[in-house]
């Protein structure tokens, strides 16, 4: 077993008045020994079991015991447990001896509760919590404690100065007590004598509301929901030796299991339906929500029974070998095994031996087949061929070739014939009573060895024997060769087909064609090949099949293939297996049962019919330690299957339970080596259950845990990491993740001195930065003040003037107006023309202003922005036109065009008294044209002209820097047409 063995000598049979069938039976799964003495069992809501000893509080999760003790938890203020209790919120509460009173466990925690001086001296035997309030059974009577910060200890006299050693509540809301004075019920904090019972040693309840109670002096008495008590058992129908039921407990099955002081059983309809006489004494017994029941005993044994899903029979009389040949099941549901000097038929109700030398006309049964009209063929390998019907043996022996009395396997079709092979590699047919050798294509082994008459030297190892016939779909049979390949025979010929044909070996042990007429064939030592459309693929052992070597197979109802091989029987989904095949996953998933889950033996025996599914799903197979049956429906079901538990935290090796934190914030360079400890309780199938985790964020990939379920981590770069683990059945994950609570690391940049260093270093580069900063301002002031200047003089020098000018034009006209008329019109006239000048230089200047803040660089908006203020500069009406679509351009081009367009509407605003001005940009893919033209006086470009006024200069030199043709068309009395070519970027320039 995978469990602590015992350190005595401990004998565990069935007894009893009333045999169990063998599919409700219950069997010992596992023992344990760690203590010497036991008081009191439980299961917490994580699926951990605890067991109250002489030697502490025992933890057990099916694979590690850890013992809690006062020396660990001094809350624990004894080692000696006597009583336990799970509460509805999981804590777990401990009576103790010694007089020490009570303690609970919660989280981790041992946190001893204060009775003052009510428990002094008094041994706790049985404690129920419920909220906030306590009840304790003691050796001195029944105390009821209020659990506060000030708890409040009253004795209930009502029970009296006795102990007091089964407390029970009941789903309708009353409780029951058990003491040496009889048996208490109670409604509220109101106690009443219920019924006239001795001495009260155990109390249970089932989920019909009817309650169990142990009388030491009479029996096991059930009292229903009316009060109506009757005797299930009296004391001295059991082997309880006079002492009376010492435990009762009921499980989900509303089983009645009871105790006493030799041993424990299973009660039903009054009666033990199975006994466990182990010769100690049961003090505690517990079902577990997985299925089974906890046994303690007064000598420290703890037990464990259930049924199993995986168990061998034994069916071998007498000194003769439990080696199962050949295996079949009838039509009615029995099984039938040929064993070395027996053939046996096993139902429900009974076994019925047939044996050599008696009742069995064989030495050597080898095969069985079921008989179309009823009954069971039997081929031997000394007598031929037999049917059995009842207690008759119809013989149907060598009517023809004596090697008929060799036959090893056999197989009957839907008309009634029979398929023999024999040992020495013959096959034969026979129909209507006549046998006839069929073409094989296959060879025999030395006919001298046969010695007909007796029994045969020929053994099982010829090569061209017949391991395996079945029905084949297109007609025929399909026959397997233990070394010679695979043949389909029918009446008509034979087709055979071997590694010349793809067959990936020649040595084949089984045979099963599945209802998608897909042939699987069992291989030794070369795993499993499917055979379909003529094309073989085989699956083997470094792909994820279960053995190499397959000896039998078979198929149940969910589309999974049952084998056996070397290593015992495995399973596997067929769609596992084509989607391998596919390529659609790169693992088969398949699962071995051997010893561990209940086989008596891993080496299965091929016994030439494959194992077979019979009774809605269980699986036989024959043994060299007897028949293994799996009961395939129920192999996969884990009732309370537990999620993960993180039982602790250990950082550079000092241990930190879980709920002493919820977090870890370890300082900066703590860190050398992190390890979380993890368990998954399980008892059904502790073997085949397996942690994987992985650590979030660092480590997003499933990885699986090491046997002990430690996992640690070291040289982790600082940050916040949190592991994340499930529970594995085979293979397959199964429930819901864990997290553990949140690792933080910090790193060196979180320590207070980094900042520190950083600030130090920091600040000559700072001071750097002040520098650079006042610098840069200073210099960007000086720029502000210096075009501040500027601005100030050009309006000084500008606007002075002209204010200059008028103010003496003024002081003429004053002069003017009373000597001489016609001169003071010519002076109010040039005043004029210089209040017009005065205000289109300012125009211009806030203009200019304004485009050195334009950061866009669009002449549109820019020349646009200039036809406005010139319409509000005087009484002039600007056309603007735009055709095509505007270009970027450059900084230098956008100022120069802007200045342009400024001086022509200055001009004609200033000296050609006109009346429209109109300009136009046009934006074409090879060339911009800004084109300004006025209606107004003009001026001569001829010969002799004048030279250009200043403004056209200018123009003329701003057009020259930008590469631009300048056109100015001009007479007198036809207004001016100033007209400037940009060509675009990347075209040529004429």
């Amino acid at each position: 077993m995978y469990f602590p063995r015992l350190s005595l000598a401990l004998a565990l049979a069935f007894i009893g008045t009333k045999a169990a069938a063998a599919s409700d039976a219950f069997v010992v799964q596992s023992s344990w020994h760690r203590t010497q003495k036991v008081f009191a069992l439980e299961q917490t809501d994580d699926g951990v079991l605890w067991a109250g000893t002489d030697g502490g509080l025992i933890r057990y999760d099916g694979r590690d015991f850890v013992t809690l003790t006062s020396s660990q938890h001094p809350e624990l203020r004894s080692n000696v447990v006597t009583s336990l209790w799970k509460d509805a919120d999981g804590a777990l509460w401990l009576g103790l001896d010694d007089g020490q009173g009570v303690a609970r466990l919660s989280q981790g925690r041992v946190e001893s509760i204060d009775t003052g001086d009510a428990l002094a001296g008094k041994r706790v035997l049985a404690l129920v919590a419920s909220g906030s309030r306590l009840w304790v059974g003691t050796s001195a009577g029944l105390f009821q404690v209020d659990v506060g910060r000030k708890p409040v200890c009253r004795q209930m006299k009502e029970v009296g100065n006795v102990a007091v050693s089964a407390i029970k509540p009941v789903a309708d809301g009353s409780l029951w007590v058990g003491a040496q004075s009889g048996l208490f019920k109670a409604q509220g904090n109101t106690f009443t004598r219920t019924g006239n019972f001795g001495p009260i040693q155990a109390i249970t309840a089932d989920h019909l509301g009817n309650v169990w109670v142990s009388d030491a002096e009479v029996g096991v008495y059930r009292i229903t929901r009316a009060g109506e008590a009757t005797l299930a058992m009296a004391t001295n129908a059991a082997h309880s030796g006079g002492a009376g039921f010492t435990a009762l407990a009921t499980d989900g099955k509303d089983n009645v299991w009871v105790g006493w002081e030799g041993g424990f059983g299973r009660l039903a309809e009054g009666e033990l339906a199975q006994v466990f006489s182990n010769g100690l004494s049961t003090v505690a017994l517990l079902p577990d929500r997985e299925g089974g029941v906890w046994v303690g005993t007064f000598w420290g044994v703890v037990i464990r029974v259930f049924r199993p899903r995986v168990r061998t029979e034994v069916h071998a009389a007498g000194d003769e070998p439990k080696v199962v040949f050949g295996l079949a099941a009838d039509k009615q549901g029995a099984l039938w095994l040929a064993q070395v000097k027996s053939v046996v038929k096993t139902t429900p109700t009974g076994i019925r031996r047939y044996e050599s030398g008696k009742d069995l006309p064989t030495w050597c049964p080898r095969s069985l087949y079921p008989a179309r009209t009823g009954g069971m063929w039997l081929a031997t390998c000394d007598k031929g061929l037999f049917r059995i019907t009842g207690d008759a043996f119809e013989s149907l022996g060598p009517d023809g070739p004596d090697a008929l009395r060799n036959i090893q396997t056999l197989f009957e079709d839907d008309e009634g014939d029979l398929w023999l092979g024999t040992v020495a590699g013959e096959l034969y047919l026979r129909s209507h009573e006549q046998t006839t050798l069929m073409p094989l294509a296959n060879g025999t082994c030395d006919p001298n060895r046969r010695n007909l008459g007796k029994t045969p030297r020929v053994d099982d190892e010829c090569r061209f024997s017949p391991t395996a016939i079945i029905r084949a779909e297109a007609g025929g049979v399909w026959v397997a060769l233990r070394r010679n390949g695979l043949r389909r025979v029918w009446k008509g010929g034979s087709i055979a087909l071997s590694k010349s044909e793809g067959l990936p070996t020649n040595d084949l042990n089984a045979l099963y064609e599945d209802r998608a007429h897909t042939l699987w064939i069992g291989t030794q030592a070369h795993g499993l090949v499917r055979y379909r459309d003529g094309v073989f693929k085989l699956f083997d052992r470094a792909s994820g099949l279960g053995a190499q070597s397959v000896h039998g197979i078979a198929e149940d109802d969910r589309g999974q293939l049952w084998m056996s091989g070397e290593n015992g029987v495995f399973r596997v989904a067929k769609q596992n297996l084509e989607d391998f095949a596919a390529g659609k996953t790169d693992r088969i998933m398949s699962y071995t049962y051997g010893t561990a889950d209940g086989l008596a033996s891993p080496i299965t025996v091929q016994c030439f019919t494959s194992p077979l599914v019979f009774n809605a799903g269980v699986v036989a197979v024959p043994l060299d330690m007897g028949l293994g049956l799996i009961d395939t429906n129920a192999v996969d079901q884990t009732a309370g299957f537990a999620k993960v538990i993180l039982e602790s935290v250990r950082v550079n090796g000092v241990l930190s339970t879980v709920t002493q934190a919820q977090k870890f914030d370890l300082p900066p360079g703590a860190l050398g080596a992190l390890e979380f400890k993890l368990s998954v309780p399980n008892f059904d199938v502790p073997h085949r259950v397996d942690i994987e985790y992985r650590l979030l964020p660092k480590y997003p990939k499933w990885l699986q845990a090491a046997g002990e379920r430690v996992v640690r981590f070291s040289d982790l770069p600082p940050g916040r990491y949190q592991v994340e683990a499930r529970p594995v059945l085979d293979g397959r994950s199964w429930g819901d993740s864990t997290l553990a609570p949140e690792v933080r690391l910090r790193g060196f940049r979180e320590r207070p001195m980094f900042w520190l260093l950083v600030a130090v270093a920091f600040l000559p580069v700072l001071a750097l930065v002040v520098i650079l900063r006042l610098r840069y301002l200073r210099i960007k002031t000086d720029a502000i003040l210096q075009e501040r200047g500027r601005v100030a003089r050009e309006l000084h020098d500008t606007l002075a003037q002209y204010f200059t000018g008028i103010s003496y034009q003024l002081a003429r006209l004053t002069e003017a107006i009373p000597t001489n008329p016609a001169v003071a019109d010519k002076i109010a006239e040039d005043t004029k023309m210089i209040l017009l000048q005065c205000r289109l230089e300012t125009r211009q200047a806030i203009h200019d202003l304004r485009s050195s803040d334009t950061d866009d660089h669009s002449v549109v908006k820019s020349l646009k922005r200039l036809a406005d203020e010139t319409r509000l500069s005087g009484d002039i009406n600007v056309d603007f036109v735009l055709r095509g679509e505007e270009w970027p351009f450059e900084e230098r081009v956008f100022r120069q065009l802007t200045r342009i367009a400024q001086e022509a509407t200055v001009n004609a605003l200033s000296h050609s008294q006109a009346s429209c001005i109109t300009m136009t940009l046009d934006f074409s893919p090879s060339e911009f044209v800004l084109q300004i033209s006025d209606d107004g006086e003009g001026f001569d470009l001829g010969a002799g002209a004048k030279p250009l006024h200043f403004g056209l200069q200018g123009i003329k030199e701003r057009a020259d820097v930008i590469g631009a043709r300048l056109s100015i068309t001009s007479s007198l009395g036809s207004g001016t047409e100033i007209k400037v070519t940009l060509v675009a970027p990347g075209q040529p320039v004429e």
